[in-house]
């Protein structure tokens, strides 16, 4: 039998070494469960497998060359009860509709990536909250705990954690039982559960079996990263969600350690040009100097607003693309696609609390608009 502890002692990676960095934006658990129930989870079956990972890799990098157009939709934030084949089956519809739309605009393949299931987990800056002069744990999540503002909902629950890979599970079959072109993605939040699904393959490379694609929100970007020290062993590739807050020179520095032997299709960033191009266009320069492949999607809703009224958010939006999209020919770089939340009438998420931005997004109809003015732009555009 193999000593899994002492091969992973051999290596200067492995599934567990974030826990040596500095945790941050996790619920903390009370008791003794969690370790049983990850234990649980890592004898359990990946929820993808490497052959579906691999075969990303490979789009991802005709998408590199220009040869595919890379569409990242869907919604960020799910209800356990999203994992209906009712409700998969109407998100996949839609996902299905845009990109088949978008190649006939474009006039060429599109590579769709949708967070469809298993996005059960956020990320929050800190553990616990006050609300009526009671501190509380924050939401983390229908994975961690519940919304509601209780100490008994909010007590993080690591059964959570098999009733999000269970909803998962059940999701993927529904998937892979309609031949679906979609590849699953969800943000890399909750790196216990992540860690649990890592599956080493024969080539003796790992994988996390959760998602074919991880993001990292650009709040995780910070100075020696867990979250990046997870990804960073791992054959998936990984996307970065920037924001005017991450510094330059950290994102650098973790694309690197993402990516050191500079691999096309590995890594993608994901951001606007918002209010700071000059970031951006400097940011692009770098990475151009140093070749380091990235694979740029603009998110033109992620600055936005979302208590505007929907016509001044639609133009807001399709402003924030022709921007960016300007700015990458601008310093002769290439936008390979978009990234947008994108919900549906039928999603089960719970209202916002009164105090919580709910963030912009759009549904079928405006994303269907938008996506005919992106693509104008993108053909025209010189």
């Amino acid at each position: 039998m193999l000593n899994l502890d002492s091969i992973y002692a051999s290596l200067s990676w492995h599934p567990g070494s974030w826990r040596d960095k500095e945790r941050r934006h996790m619920p903390d658990y009370q008791g003794k469960q969690l370790p049983a129930v990850l234990k649980q989870l890592s004898r359990l079956p990946g929820l993808v497998d490497e052959s579906e990972i691999l075969r990303l890799r490979r789009a991802l990098v005709r998408a590199a060359e220009g040869k595919e157009f890379v569409q990242l939709m869907g919604q960020r934030d799910q209800s356990l009860n999203d994992a209906s084949a009712a409700s998969l089956d109407q998100r996949l519809k839609a996902l299905e509709s845009l990109s088949r739309y978008l190649a006939l605009m474009l006039g060429q393949p599109v590579l769709s990536i949708g967070s469809v299931t298993g996005s059960y987990g956020r990320t929050q800056p800190q553990a616990t909250e006050i609300l009526g002069g009671a501190t509380l744990d924050r939401y983390f999540g229908e994975m961690v705990n519940c919304r509601e503002a209780t100490p008994w909902a909010r007590r993080p629950d690591p059964n959570r954690l098999l009733w999000a890979y269970e909803a998962s599970q059940a999701a993927m079959q529904v998937l892979r039982n309609k031949e679906s072109a979609v590849h699953t993605t969800h943000e890399c939040a909750h790196l216990e559960y992540e860690e649990a699904l890592v599956r080493r393959a024969r080539n003796a490379k790992f994988y996390a079996t959760s998602a074919s694609l991880l993001w990292i929100d650009g709040c995780n970007l910070f100075n020696d990263s867990c979250y990046v020290e997870f990804a960073r062993g791992l054959e998936n590739p990984i996307a970065l969600r920037l924001s005017e807050a991450v510094d330059p020179g950290v994102l650098i520095e973790a694309v690197e350690q993402l990516n050191p032997e500079r691999q096309t299709g590995k890594i993608l960033l994901i951001a606007s040009a918002g209010d700071a191009p000059d970031v951006l266009g400097e940011t692009i320069r770098v990475l151009q100097a140093r070749r380091s492949p990235v694979i740029w999607l603009c998110d033109p809703l992620n600055a936005q607003d979302s208590r505007r009224h929907t016509a001044s958010l639609a133009q807001n939006v399709a402003r924030e693309w022709d921007q960016t999209l300007r700015l990458h020919r601008t310093v002769d770089s290439q936008l390979h696609g978009i990234a947008l939340e994108v919900r549906n009438s039928d999603s089960n998420r719970l209202a916002p609390e009164p105090d919580e931005n709910p963030g912009a997004f759009f549904d079928f109809q405006k994303t269907l608009q938008l996506c005919s003015h992106l693509a104008h732009v993108y053909r025209e555009s010189p």
